[in-house]
């Protein structure tokens, strides 16, 4: 659907997101960490449907508003591009918010020291440019102890 031919660091991350709690993936510049995690996400959010009936609630930080809104921009593209999907689509406006119709959804926020995100409780945390999120902001705002959250 993503017309994505993923290298080999990219399918070990799709598989490990399906089956490890947490993860930390280091990749080069320009390696596709954007892209496969906007491939993961748009998977989710079209896919995803949790055991206990709650919806799919991807969130993903990163340390500017921009660079969280590049993911969110590929996950928006890959589903648009698509006939089928692109009719899920219930709500999306630029800046980071998308709802599909199966009620799955993905945020895109910024994880700045004065970003406002305590009180989330989303079933998938991703965090893209994690070194530019200090460690304040990750322990006291984002993470939290639930057993269902996973990172990236």
């Amino acid at each position: 659907m993503c017309h994505v031919d993923p290298s080999e660091k990219q399918k070990i991350i799709l598989e490990k997101s399906e089956t490890e709690k947490n993860m930390v993936a280091v990749f080069n510049r320009q390696g596709g960490k954007s892209t496969i995690m906007a491939v993961d996400d748009a998977h989710d959010l079209l896919y995803k449907e949790r055991s206990d009936g709650s919806i799919e609630w991807i969130i993903v930080y990163a340390p500017v508003q921009h660079q969280a809104e590049i993911i969110f921009r590929k996950v928006l593209g890959f589903i648009q591009k698509h006939p089928i999907a692109s009719k899920m689509i219930e709500y999306h406006n630029r800046t980071g918010n998308l709802e599909m119709t199966n009620e799955n959804v993905l945020n895109a926020r910024s994880a700045s020291a004065n970003a406002n995100i305590r009180g989330d409780s989303p079933t998938k945390i991703k965090i893209d440019e994690s070194q530019g999120v200090t460690d304040q902001v990750y322990y006291e705002s984002i993470i939290r102890s639930e057993e269902h959250t996973s990172e990236l």
